[in-house]
C-alpha cells in the first residue's frame, strides 16, 4: 500500500516523457500531413471537455477537388499544414520566439467567369497573410488585409491589356488559419467553413449571398440593388468576391484601371473582398473543420456533411480519403457545380461514437434520416 503514491508517481513521470518525446515527432498517415501541439482538456464519455493535465493532439488534412457538371474548372485550394518553413524563408525571416508547435493555413478560392481570379489569389494568399506586417501579432488584421491587397493586386494585374480578358474573372474566398489551439476564420463569398463539435455542425462562416438580410443592407447603403432573383445589381449570386472589375458599377471607381483611384478599397462598394473573420478557441471534442464551397452545400447540410465525414473517418481515419468521399457524395447528389473540398482533423484518433439518448432504447434510422429530421425541426 505504501507503493501505490510512489508507482502512480513514476508511472506519470514515464507518462510525461513519453508525451514529450511524441511531441517532437510528425506523423505521416497516407497523403495527409501531421503536426503536434498541445492542447488543454480532454474528452469525457459524452464528448465534453473537463478539466485534465494538458493533452497532444494532431493536425492533418487532406483536399479533393472535382470538375463536376461545368465545363471548365475553376476552383483553386491551399493547404499548407506547417507555416514554420515559409516564416523562415521569408525575405524577412521573423519566426517568433513563442511560435506554437502547430501552424497552419488552408483556402479555398471559387472562381467564376474563368480560373483567372482563383489562382490568381491562391498564388498570393500564403505569402498575404505569412508577410503581413502585423503577422503573427493580430492574425486576423493580417487575414482581412490580406484579401483585401489580393484584390488590389488583381486589379493592377489585369490593367494590361494583354490581361483585360480576365477582367470579368472573380473568386470568393475562405481561408482558415490555426496558431497553436487558436482557429482563425476569414471568409467573402458563399464557400463555408464548418467544424464538428463531437458531430454536431458548427458553422464558423456566414453565407454571403445578396439577399441576406445584412448583405442586402450593406449593399444598397454602398448604392447598389438586389433584383428579384437575388443576384447582386442583376450580375452576381454573390455579395462578396476578389475580382470582377469588369462591371463599374459592382466596385465604383475602383475599376478605372490607371486612374487615381484604382487603389482605393473596395470596402465601401456593393461588392468587397473584405471578408468577415471569425476566432475561436479549439476545444478538446472539437474533432475535425470542413472547408468547401458552395458546390459542397448546394447539395449536403452542414449536419449531413459532419456525420458523412465522421462515418467515413471511423472507418479509415484518412482526412484526404475523406475529402475524396465529400466530394463523391456531392457528385452523387447531383451537384451542378464544381466542389472542392479540404479536411481537417484535430487529432490522430478517428471521432469518438457518439451516444444517443440513454441507451436504454434502440432506433432503426440512418444518420441521413437523423440529418433530415434534425433540419426539419430547426435543430441544425
Amino acid at each position: 500500500m505504501v507503493l501505490e503514491p510512489f508507482e502512480a508517481g513514476v508511472a506519470k513521470h514515464l507518462e510525461d516523457v513519453s508525451r514529450r518525446l511524441d511531441c517532437e515527432q510528425l506523423k505521416d498517415q497516407g497523403t495527409a500531413k501531421a503536426v503536434r501541439f498541445a492542447a488543454s482538456g480532454s474528452d469525457s464519455e459524452d464528448g465534453s471537455p473537463k478539466a485534465s493535465p494538458a493533452r497532444h493532439t494532431i493536425i492533418r488534412s487532406g483536399h479533393a477537388s472535382d470538375q463536376g457538371q461545368r465545363r471548365n474548372m475553376e476552383d483553386a485550394a491551399v493547404t499548407h499544414d506547417s507555416l514554420v518553413l515559409p516564416l523562415a524563408t521569408h525575405e524577412s525571416p521573423r519566426v517568433p520566439d513563442t511560435m506554437p508547435d502547430v501552424t497552419a493555413l488552408y483556402a479555398v478560392f471559387d472562381g467564376h467567369c474563368g480560373s483567372h481570379a482563383a489562382e490568381f489569389a491562391s498564388s498570393r494568399i500564403l505569402e498575404g497573410v505569412t508577410g503581413h506586417t502585423h503577422f503573427p501579432g493580430d492574425i486576423p488584421a493580417s487575414l482581412a488585409d490580406a484579401f483585401m491587397q489580393i484584390d488590389a493586386d488583381y486589379l493592377a494585374a489585369i490593367s494590361s491589356s494583354a490581361a483585360a480578358t480576365q477582367a470579368a474573372a472573380g473568386t470568393t474566398a475562405l481561408a482558415a488559419v490555426v496558431w497553436g489551439s487558436t482557429l482563425y476564420v476569414a471568409n467573402a463569398g458563399d464557400s463555408r467553413a464548418v467544424l464538428s463539435r463531437h458531430g454536431k455542425a458548427i458553422e464558423l462562416t456566414r453565407d454571403h449571398k445578396p439577399h441576406e438580410p445584412s448583405e442586402k443592407q450593406r449593399i444598397e447603403l454602398c448604392g447598389g440593388y438586389v433584383c428579384s432573383e437575388g443576384r447582386l445589381c442583376g450580375e452576381l449570386a454573390v455579395a462578396r468576391a476578389i475580382g470582377d472589375f469588369h462591371i463599374p458599377q459592382l466596385k465604383g471607381e475602383c475599376c478605372s484601371a490607371g486612374s487615381a483611384s484604382s487603389q482605393r478599397s473596395s470596402s465601401n462598394t456593393p461588392l468587397t473582398a473584405e471578408p468577415e473573420v471569425t476566432q475561436h478557441q479549439l476545444a478538446p471534442n472539437d474533432e475535425f473543420l470542413v472547408l468547401g464551397c458552395d458546390g459542397l452545400w448546394d447539395v449536403l447540410s452542414s449536419q449531413r456533411a459532419v456525420e458523412l465525414a465522421r462515418q467515413k473517418l471511423r472507418e479509415h481515419n484518412d482526412p484526404q480519403r475523406c475529402a475524396e468521399d465529400l466530394v463523391a457524395e456531392a457528385l452523387r447528389m447531383h451537384s451542378s457545380d464544381n466542389i472542392t473540398v479540404i479536411v481537417i482533423c484535430f487529432g490522430d484518433e478517428p471521432p469518438k461514437r457518439r451516444v444517443y439518448g440513454n441507451g436504454r432504447f434502440s432506433r432503426n434510422v440512418s444518420q441521413q434520416g437523423l440529418s433530415t429530421l434534425s433540419a426539419l425541426l430547426g435543430n441544425e
